[in-house]
């Protein structure tokens, strides 16, 4: 990830006074490439463990009819969200980021943004939703408990989470509720150290209270290795694509590669 938030707060790490500055151009020039992207303003964000193979789960749903985006037009990016606090310069980076920025422990978990087209924001939602549910989970043989199918990566920086516009009291939520095939437990998120009920549970998040952080270059477009998972050249060559370059902007933590991965 990637919610719901406006296309502003795609690059929040740049701090308070600069992501408002960015906001304010992206709003003019559209910070969503493709077709009809100056209309995109709205984002969601999904996560259940690492968000390697989250995003290249909504990447195919992105590819799907539902959306139909080519691969110049795809909006899964990861990051962090659930969290309200940042570092003192107003980042929020992987572990091994600036002083400060760690993104675990100031209470974030990882996770995958997609920003909606505004006509089709329930029914696109609902796919994101549908291939989380159905794709992203697995029960748990000691407990038959639906949990994430990389329960190797446990604790708080991973805890399942969905954020939207509103969280449980937003318009969207219906969506999730119809689309939790496996009757996991929904509970309304409110951050650390309230959010650590386990590994069987989702968390709702409002978006406007709990913004998305964009990661790092060098976790977009990842191998899926933690689950195993083959993914096309095609999809691992888009971070070093043209199209992505404007979309994946730096985050402005220090470690972040120069497209050279991790």
């Amino acid at each position: 990830v990637p919610g719901v938030t406006s296309t502003g707060d795609l690059d929040a790490n740049e701090g308070v006074e600069v992501a408002d500055e960015a906001q304010e151009e992206e709003e003019e020039e559209g910070a969503v490439g493709g077709v009809g992207a100056e209309e995109r303003t709205t984002s969601v964000y999904l996560g259940n463990g690492c968000f390697w193979h989250t995003q290249y789960d909504f990447y195919e749903v992105e590819k799907s009819n539902v959306f139909e985006r080519d691969d110049g037009d795809i909006t899964a990016l990861v990051g962090y969200a659930g969290g309200m606090e940042t570092s003192t310069e107003g980042k929020v980076c992987y572990h091994n980021g600036p002083p400060g920025s760690d993104y675990h422990k100031l209470g974030y978990t990882e996770t995958v943004q997609v920003t909606l087209d505004p006509t089709k924001e329930e029914v696109q939602f609902k796919a994101l939703l549908d291939k989380f549910f159905s794709h992203g989970f697995a029960p748990n043989p000691s407990n038959g408990k639906w949990g994430r199918l990389d329960p190797q990566d446990y604790g708080s920086a991973y805890r399942n989470n969905i954020g939207l516009p509103g969280g449980v009291n937003g318009e969207l939520y219906h969506v999730v509720e119809e689309a939790n095939i496996n009757e996991m437990p929904l509970v309304e998120g409110v951050g650390e150290p309230e959010d650590v009920k386990g590994d069987f549970v989702v968390y709702i998040y409002d978006s406007n209270k709990f913004p998305f952080y964009q990661g790092e270059r060098g976790h977009q477009f990842h191998a899926n290795v933690v689950v195993g998972r083959p993914v096309p050249e095609a999809y691992l060559a888009l971070r070093d694509s043209e199209t992505m370059e404007e979309r994946m902007r730096a985050t402005l933590c220090d470690h972040d590669p120069d497209m050279n991965g991790m």
